[in-house]
C-alpha cells in the first residue's frame, strides 16, 4: 500500500519561503506545525525545501543581528535570548546566542576610560556557568548563580560550592540552586548522585552527607597509620591516599586499589562506605 502524500497549499510554499532564512530545520518545522496546526515531520519540511531549491543559509539573517546589537547595551544576554527567540519563533538557547554574540562581534559599549566589557556583562566560561562582571578596578569576574545565591543567603565560606539540582547551569533561579561543602560536591560528582531531576539531586545531596559522616567516622576509628603503610607499600603516596578519602573512598579502598582502577572501583559496592 502506498502512503498517502500530503499536499502544501500555495500559502504554505510561500510561508515556507518567507520564514526559511535564519532558522534550523527544527526550529521551522514547529514554526510550520504551530501556525497551520498541522504535524509535518522535519524530513517531510526538508523534502519541499529540496523540491523548491529553498535554502535556508545563515542561521543569523542581518535583521536578526542587527536586532540583538540593538539590545546589547541595556540587556543581559539571558534577555536578549528570550526577547529574540520570541520576535523571532525560534528557540535558541543562551550558549547559542553568547556563540552568535562572539562570532559576529557584537559587544556592548565599553565605558568611558575603562578596558573591556561594563561593569555587569555576562560572559559564558569554558565550563559552561555564567561569569558576571563586578569590578573595573580591579578587574573581576564572579559567577553568577554564586551572587544570586548569595544575594538570597549569606557570602560564600572558603570550603563551600553553589550547585544547580536540575543539572542546568543558565536555570539560575534561587529555587533551582542548593549550597553543599565542597567534600559532599566531591562525592556528588564522584559517585554521579546529581540528577536533571531536582529531587533526585537533593536525595543524592543526603546520601553524600552519609557518606562523608561515614568516612570521618572511619577517619577517626581507625588505625590510619596502618592504612598509610599499606598504601606506601601499594606505591600510593600519602597526598593520594587522604585525597582519595575525600572524594568518599573508605580508607581499605584508599590505601589499596592501584591508580589506574581507582576510578572505576570507586563506583562498585561491597565496601563499607558503598564507595
Amino acid at each position: 500500500m502506498s502512503k498517502t502524500y500530503k499536499r502544501y497549499t500555495d500559502k504554505q510554499i510561500e510561508f515556507l519561503k518567507n520564514n526559511v532564512k535564519g532558522r534550523t530545520l527544527k526550529e521551522l518545522t514547529d514554526y510550520f506545525n504551530n501556525t497551520f496546526n498541522d504535524n509535518r515531520s522535519q524530513a517531510a519540511i526538508k523534502g519541499v525545501l529540496i523540491r523548491f531549491n529553498l535554502k535556508r543559509g545563515k542561521l543569523y539573517t542581518e535583521e536578526m543581528l542587527n536586532y540583538i546589537r540593538s539590545l546589547v547595551d541595556t540587556h543581559t544576554t539571558k534577555e536578549i535570548t528570550d526577547m529574540f527567540n520570541k520576535k523571532f519563533k525560534t528557540n535558541r538557547s543562551f550558549r547559542s546566542m553568547c556563540s552568535a554574540r562572539s562570532r559576529y562581534g557584537i559587544k556592548n559599549k565599553k565605558r568611558p576610560g575603562k578596558r573591556g566589557f561594563g561593569i555587569g556583562h555576562e560572559t559564558l566560561d569554558s565550563g559552561g556557568y555564567v561569569r558576571v562582571k563586578v569590578s573595573d578596578n580591579p578587574v573581576k569576574w564572579r559567577h553568577k548563580h554564586m551572587l544570586l545565591w548569595e544575594k538570597h543567603n549569606r557570602p560564600l565560606k572558603d570550603d563551600e560550592e553553589v550547585i544547580f539540582l536540575d543539572q542546568d547551569k543558565t536555570n539560575i533561579t534561587i529555587d533551582n540552586l542548593r549550597m553543599v561543602n565542597n567534600r559532599v560536591g566531591g562525592i556528588l560528582k564522584t559517585n554521579n548522585l546529581s540528577s536533571t531531576n531536582p529531587q533526585e539531586t537533593e536525595t543524592g545531596i543526603l546520601l553524600a552527607e552519609l557518606m562523608l559522616k561515614t568516612n570521618d567516622i572511619d577517619y577517626r576509628d581507625n588505625d590510619y597509620q596502618k592504612w598509610h603503610t599499606v598504601a606506601h607499600d601499594n606505591g600510593i603516596s600519602p597526598e593520594t591516599f587522604i585525597a582519595r578519602v575525600k572524594r568518599g573512598a573508605s580508607p581499605k579502598i584508599a590505601a589499596t586499589v592501584p591508580i589506574n582502577q581507582f576510578d572505576s572501583k570507586i563506583h562498585t559496592k561491597g565496601d563499607k562506605a558503598h564507595v
